[in-house]
């Protein structure tokens, strides 16, 4: 059962931005994890790897030298610009993460979409290579998963098929669509499908972020899924 406080955000998730200051492992990468087309390799990803941890690191130094007063602000903001975009208007099914503390307060984004009547989705660790996407309703309890983030405890779990936009966590991103996540690829390997589309169908991957996490042009990787649009604090990038 979820909470409201008095500031009108879910009192379960606004209690996360209170825990240690400790990086988050959203997505650890396993070796022997497919990701990305079923014709690689693990020999041709290796030979193929472009080395992304820089950028990560400096993309999560730059969020997390904010103030919780920055944090807050920024994420109302990226909420407004994101009720905004006609993607988000037009879903039906919206999957958003549980935010923890130093990324994209994601509270008030589940809120908007639950009272324009939106179906809301959260994505749940099955192991420690994938994951999948249960519904996140008023009512649904919560369980801190294998990584201690928070994930529903829902039963009914979700079909990527069924869902139109994805609002995905970045560590960085760049104005080209690449992404750069915590290095897990759950996203990546969940949407594998969408990486060898020439054009967007459903579901569209929307990134949110801090302007400060805004890198030059990021070496991609064959099985980087791009993203559709990117809000900040300060803008909107639609690719």
């Amino acid at each position: 059962m979820w909470h409201v406080s008095r500031a009108g955000l879910p009192v379960s998730l606004l209690s996360q931005r209170l825990t240690p200051p400790v990086a988050p492992v959203r997505e650890r990468r396993s070796v022997t994890a497919h990701a990305g087309s079923a014709s690689l390799t693990l020999r041709s990803r290796m030979d193929h790897t472009a080395d992304q941890s820089p950028i990560r690191r400096n993309g999560l130094r730059a969020r997390r030298a904010l103030s919780d007063l920055q944090r807050l602000s920024y994420s109302l903001r990226i909420a407004d610009r994101l009720e905004r975009l006609p993607v988000f208007r037009s879903a039906r099914c919206v999957a958003v993460y549980l935010s923890s503390w130093d990324e994209v307060d994601t509270s008030e984004i589940i809120l908007r979409s639950w009272r324009a009547n939106k179906r809301v989705v959260a994505p749940v660790i099955k192991n420690k290579s994938h994951f999948e996407f249960a519904e996140l309703a008023p009512q649904t309890r919560l369980r801190n998963n294998i990584y201690g983030l928070q994930e529903p405890a829902s039963s009914r779990k979700v079909a990527k098929h069924d869902i139109d936009i994805v609002i995905t966590p970045l560590a960085a991103f760049d104005a080209h669509a690449a992404r750069v996540g915590m290095g897990g690829g759950y996203y990546d390997r969940f949407f594998s499908s969408l990486a060898t589309r020439h054009s967007y169908f459903r579901p569209r991957l929307v990134g949110v972020a801090f302007a400060c996490q805004q890198s030059t042009k990021i070496p991609e990787n064959p099985w980087d899924i791009p993203l559709y649009a990117c809000i900040t604090e300060n803008r909107t990038h639609t690719f």
